[in-house]
């Protein structure tokens, strides 16, 4: 019934007023299982029925219902850590060290209803602290975080809390050593909610909901790409300025453009037809800064839609690792023609896999990618290697980052000054909204950091002023994409015929 550590020299974790067979007790316990013994117990704080309706049945339920109620009450062993989420003070005489999961407003996430105003708001980013206080009147300190995506129903925004407060914690357990100090203070007191409050808070939602939903069926984009020779701009904050812009035709875009290498006058770039709303893979040969020729990519796996073409340059040899979600598999080819498209590895399955990145650092090939099974734009994981054939290893902590401003990759790692930095994109005001510098600081087996030091955004000026969303470097040139956002009104049409099609309890 309780979770003890087999080695007492693994800490004792209690998770203050969650019971052990609660869905967020079992979470927990199976997070921390192997890293410390884990407790839980049964006085939680008293909640409403309105506020138990609303968690019931996400991973963030901290009660137990299937409990005989003649079991005997179970008493809480004592622990080195405690992890509180109500906003309850510690045990009197308590020694060991004391953690809170709070929101970005210094909240405890299970303070009812506290992630209630930000669901569809701009920006798009709810925010998960775990902070610790070293003394029981001391100072709150921030030793991890993460920022997700917003843009989820109110009950999934709390599933998706309880689980990533247990990566947090998991995490924090295994670099127990490591400080990530930053100090913070929260609020004394929480903000009253009344009946009216919550439910006046639960329309807004709603109606933000559908606002949103309803600007992305009326509303398209179109791609293109942008080259540039200024080179300069990649580690400081500002603005991306084309000198000359690449288009598709009328039916198609041009996205996500990289390099080849060894021809200066070509890019691969994804085109992406608006009929079939699929992606295609082709090689764009260039002339006085315009376009000459657009040559598809045979990678002969079939119709799919196929994205982010990445290229990767080793011993003269041109490599390709497209994303190819839609096929449900990762794969590593060679690029020799544009009809000569072999295939090298097959990586793995990728049908979560979104935008990979590969590059080398400290001897080894890392592959940075955002895990579509956790989140669509928000998290960071990684592959690493000692051969580009593999075998192909998960990053024992992944999702290594969780941070919808900086965390999906957005083109190629590129060197500058004897550091590595990682472009990534910036969805926190939409997808493909602009793009994150980040200065890659540790990469190893066992950990990562980085740390964001530039934005660059998309010209305001520029035939294509709403995003960018993929950077490469070639050369003494920059390859990077703009978008422009357009009403459509056949699109709009076509959605509301399909939602008035459907069965009514469908249309949520």
């Amino acid at each position: 019934m309780w979770a003890r550590a087999d080695d007492r020299s693994k800490p004792l974790i209690r998770f203050q007023g969650v019971a052990p067979g609660s869905p967020l007790g079992r979470l927990f316990a199976s997070s921390v299982s192997g890293l410390a013994g884990s407790c839980g117990d049964d006085c939680g704080s008293a909640a409403s029925d309105r506020w138990r309706a609303v968690v019931k049945g996400t991973s963030l339920q901290w009660w137990q219902t299937d409990r005989p109620s003649s079991a005997p009450r179970l008493q809480p062993q004592k622990a080195d850590i405690i992890v509180d989420f109500f906003g309850n003070d510690p045990d009197d005489g308590f020694a060991g060290r004391y953690w809170r999961v709070v929101n970005g407003r210094g909240e405890p996430i299970l303070s009812p209803f506290c992630y209630l105003d930000e669901c569809y708001r701009k920006p798009y980013v709810a925010s998960l602290l775990l902070a610790e206080r070293a003394t029981p009147t001391g100072s709150w300190t921030v030793i991890d975080e993460a920022h997700f995506s917003n843009v989820i129903s109110y009950q999934a925004v709390l599933d998706r809390a309880a689980r990533i407060a247990t990566h947090l914690v998991a995490t924090a357990l295994h670099d127990a050593s490591r400080k990530r100090v930053r100090p913070r203070i929260f609020r004394h007191r929480l903000p009253a909610r009344s009946a009216a409050k919550v439910t006046l808070g639960l329309i807004r939602a709603r109606l933000r909901k559908a606002a949103f939903t309803l600007r992305n069926a009326a509303l398209d984009e179109c791609w293109a790409v942008g080259i540039s020779q200024d080179t300069t701009c990649l580690t400081r904050s500002g603005v991306l300025k084309a000198d000359s812009w690449i288009s598709a035709s009328p039916d198609a875009y041009l996205a996500d453009p990289f390099p080849w290498h060894g021809r200066s006058d070509t890019f691969i770039c994804e085109r992406f037809e608006y009929r079939t709303r699929l992606g295609e893979l082709c090689a764009v040969t260039l002339d006085g800064g315009r376009a000459v020729r657009e040559m598809p990519l045979d990678l002969k796996t079939g119709d799919a839609h196929l994205s982010y073409p990445f290229t990767f340059q080793e011993h003269e040899r041109t490599y390709l690792l497209p994303e190819m979600a839609a096929f449900g598999k990762l794969v590593l080819f060679e690029l020799a023609s544009e009809a000569d498209v072999r295939i090298i590895a097959v990586i793995g399955a990728g049908a979560n896999v979104a935008d990979p990145t590969l590059f080398v650092h400290d001897d080894l090939y890392w592959i940075a990618y955002t895990d579509l099974g956790i989140g669509i734009d928000d998290n960071l994981c990684l592959l690493y290697a000692s051969h580009l054939q593999g075998p192909w290893h998960p990053h024992r902590r992944n999702p290594v980052k969780i941070d919808i401003r900086s965390s999906r990759p957005g083109g190629t790692p590129f060197l500058s000054g004897g550091k590595l930095y990682r472009p990534a994109q910036d969805c926190s005001a939409g997808y493909g909204s602009c793009l994150s510098i980040n200065e890659v600081q540790v990469c190893t087996p066992d950990r990562y950091e980085e740390q964001t030091i530039a934005t660059l955004r998309a010209d305001r000026s520029c035939p294509f002023p709403h995003g960018v969303h993929t950077l490469a470097r070639d050369g003494q040139k920059i390859l990077f994409d703009g978008k422009r956002v357009f009403f459509d009104a056949k699109r709009l049409a076509m959605w509301l015929a399909a939602r008035l099609r459907l069965p009514r309890d469908r249309r949520r």
